[in-house]
């Protein structure tokens, strides 16, 4: 597309540093320190990722791209919180996800895909409008959603059927702005606390005040949606995925000897490959007329709520 061009990653800023507030001042200091930002460039760039700023609603996004063909389906990937606090008591200054693992599950398959960066992040906290509410208390909250949903809207050509698929907190903002966007949409969340009231409660977090939460915002009628879990994960239980499906008909996959991290990565090109597999039956029965009612159990478990 004509607004992707490979440009020098401009926007570095250690957590301590400070950046001024207009544009145009930013050169003088953004090289001038490694941050996490910084390492997560350069996975990208191992990764064989091009990468480029975008600015969305009212937000600057950094977006890494694996190919981009506007003929074929497309695969947005939504990354997970990273680091919102420090030890849980103080607000990080660069949020950015020490190991972005959304951003390898996207380079380790061959599909047509867009990581599309959160705002604030990868760099990019110190530009306003940034506020450290739209990565702490609002990450999941309507500024924050129409940004990426402009983004998603500016690089979708023609409403081109789109597969969001988002890791952790990415798969609350995925199944969020699903229900915000027209045309041929599915959803697959990963690992995903998509009750994030509960979540915050059995974690002992603050409460997410100005955010939306996925089971009880979400309006996923007439798309195809997913949820994979880990078994084993103890930051976001199998109950997430479960209870979401079952409460907005879609399906779910527990995945026994999974945690939050392990072993997804290994896994990813097989487990698209049934995503896929799975949307394009759905959308033979959507065609017929005959709509699922009920939570697909996508699993040979039975866990117990």
């Amino acid at each position: 597309m004509s607004f992707w061009t490979e440009t020098p990653w401009p926007w570095g800023f250690v957590s301590k540093c400070k950046a001024p507030t207009v544009l145009a001042g930013i050169a003088s200091v953004l090289l001038a320190c490694s941050t996490v930002s910084e390492r997560a460039e350069g996975l990208a760039k191992e990764l064989g990722l091009s990468g480029q700023t975008v600015l969305g609603d009212p937000f600057y996004h950094r977006l890494y791209q694996r190919s981009h063909n506007s003929k074929d389906v497309l695969h947005i990937y939504l990354g997970g919180d990273g680091t919102p606090w420090i030890d849980g008591l103080f607000i990080s200054d660069d949020p950015t996800p020490r190991d972005p693992l959304a951003m390898k599950l996207m380079a380790s398959v061959e599909h047509n895909a867009i990581f599309v960066g959160r705002p604030c992040y990868f760099g990019l906290a110190a530009i306003e409008p940034c506020e450290s509410v739209h990565w702490t208390h609002g990450r999941y909250g309507h500024d924050v959603l129409r940004s990426l949903k402009s983004v998603i809207s500016t690089i979708r050509v023609f409403k081109q059927p789109i597969v969001l698929i988002g890791y952790s907190g990415g798969g609350a903002l995925a199944v969020l702005l699903a229900s915000e966007l027209e045309g041929e949409v599915s959803v697959l969340t990963v690992a995903a606390n998509l009750d994030t009231a509960r979540w915050a409660e059995e974690h002992g977090y603050l409460p997410l005040d100005r955010s939306l939460n996925p089971i009880v915002e979400s309006d996923l009628d007439g798309k195809f949606h997913l949820h994979l879990a880990g078994g084993k994960d103890q930051n976001v239980s199998r109950d997430h995925a479960i209870r979401f499906a079952q409460r907005h008909n879609g399906e779910y996959k527990v995945y026994p000897e999974f945690d939050h991290r392990c072993c997804w990565l290994n896994e990813w090109p097989s487990i698209l490959s049934d995503f896929h597999e799975s949307a394009g039956e759905s959308r033979k029965i959507r065609t017929s007329g005959s709509m699922k009612h009920s939570a697909s159990v996508f699993s040979d478990l039975s866990p117990q709520l």
